[in-house]
């Protein structure tokens, strides 16, 4: 698929949004050349049969060589610049945060760094709502931060040559949630997982909708949602660790 046939498929105000939201401009030029150069590591590091799915990125290509051009900051001075405006600098931020736990499996972590990058792109480019993409966002930082020890054995495998395409992921994290522990001594942390999940079940499950983006697999069924949207507790809140945002979730609920 050519720039033009991608373009096409996208409002001209959501792909400069997409920008301004990837490069903020009171960000200087060593920031943004960190967060040029790890983009195009994470899209040449996405699984091929994903990939097919997220073809996006070919519109980045112009700025991500302009601005790359110059010595990047460090990851750690790219936080330091986001910290203080998480909820502005969501995906820089994202895109800056490193495990900090050598036990973590790193291209694990590196295959969901870049999917949720290419859901990120995606979801702007079709106008989708921030808190959306935001909470998608934020999930890959407390992965890194080792705030999502419970969810990991969770979270599909997924490798950079694995054959698992879009529609497939999003029917196993559905299963994933279906099937979650529901006990008397479970369901607290089972709602958290289930909170946790939806951040990526959810913002998958929106790319979907984007059918000229789409590529299936023979075969592949079509996905159909058994998860309900539930507004937010603060009970909840306090789940995620997030108590100072009210969002919305996406729980599992039995037909």
């Amino acid at each position: 698929m050519t720039e033009d046939d991608v373009k096409a498929r996208f409002e001209k105000k959501n792909i400069e949004i997409f920008f301004m939201i990837l490069f903020p401009a009171s960000f200087e030029k060593d920031a943004l050349s960190c967060i040029s150069q790890e983009v195009i590591r994470l899209t040449q590091l996405l699984a091929p049969a994903l990939k097919r799915s997220f073809d996006e990125d070919i519109l980045l290509q112009e700025k991500l060589k302009e601005y790359s051009q110059h010595p990047p900051c460090t990851k750690e001075a790219l936080f330091t610049k986001c910290k203080g405006s998480l909820d502005i600098y969501y995906l820089p931020a994202m895109l800056a945060s490193v495990p900090v736990r050598a036990s973590y499996d790193l291209e694990q972590f590196d295959q969901y760094k870049a999917l949720m990058l290419s859901v990120a792109i995606k979801l702007i480019f079709m106008g989708s709502t921030s808190g959306l993409i935001e909470r998608a966002c934020n999930e890959i930082r407390f992965y890194a931060k080792g705030r999502r020890e419970n969810l990991t054995p969770h979270l599909p495998r997924l490798n950079k040559v694995g054959n698992r395409y879009l529609p497939d992921l999003i029917t196993e994290l559905e299963d994933k949630r279906e099937n979650l522990p529901n006990s008397d001594l479970s369901k607290k942390l089972t709602k958290a997982i289930d909170a946790q999940l939806a951040h990526y079940h959810t913002p998958l499950s929106k790319c979907a909708e984007d059918k000229k983006g789409i590529e299936r697999r023979a075969g592949t069924h079509e996905f159909t949602s058994r998860h309900a949207m539930l507004e937010v507790t603060h009970e909840d809140a306090e789940l995620e660790g997030e108590n100072n945002i009210e969002v919305k979730i996406f729980s599992s609920q039995k037909k």
